[in-house]
């Protein structure tokens, strides 16, 4: 069981009220951020399939991805909000998810088989192909669940990543596996100097 610490029950509740419904996909092209984690789990909690954006991504791409998926939202942050207003679908800013998950009921876990979409995962093809992967919840979940076995953690454990979050959903994926914290690095802006 997963507890609900972070508003993804909530948020799972917002996008049910924007019409979206199991089995619809939404593109999350945002920036490292904690509200990242929430809204993928949200969507997941919802039987929303998500499908990761790099916050590099060219306007004609993602618009090629919106389309090959047929997605019908777009959860996006602050600096990906104007690009994301190009490709013409509803757009949530991520950094609004926590008010938005305040201020809403919880929503009743989507009834989701094995067989069913988490991820539709995309990459630029050979001659301006777009290709894209289907993950189901059990494809997605077997990396996490084999390198917890290997790296065992505990629940006070932090884990570290410098991967950006829309190429390696398995990142959030080994934090949900595993009562542990998740860190990751802003791919936005160039890292912080530590001072003392």
């Amino acid at each position: 069981d997963v507890v609900n610490d972070y508003g993804e029950v909530e948020l799972a509740r917002v996008l049910r009220d924007r019409g979206l419904q199991p089995g619809d996909r939404a593109i999350i092209w945002a920036v490292n951020r904690p509200e990242w984690g929430i809204s993928f789990l949200g969507a997941v909690h919802a039987g929303i399939v998500l499908v990761p954006l790099d916050v590099r991504s060219a306007p004609d791409f993602a618009a090629k991805v919106a389309a090959k998926t047929r997605a019908s939202l777009v959860l996006a942050s602050a600096q990906t909000a104007a690009q994301a207003a190009g490709l013409g679908l509803p757009v949530l800013l991520i950094e609004r998810v926590p008010d938005l998950a305040r201020r809403a009921e919880p929503l009743p876990a989507a009834d989701i088989g094995p067989d069913d979409l988490v991820a539709v995962v995309s990459a630029s093809g050979t001659h301006d192909e777009t290709k894209v992967a289907m993950l189901t919840h059990p494809r997605l979940a077997t990396n996490p669940q084999a390198m917890l076995k290997g790296f065992p953690t505990c629940p006070k454990a932090p884990m570290a990543t410098v991967l950006p979050l829309y190429s390696h959903v398995v990142t959030v994926l080994a934090f949900l596996c595993a009562p542990a914290r998740l860190t990751c690095a802003r791919v936005d802006r160039p890292p912080r100097t530590a001072t003392r």
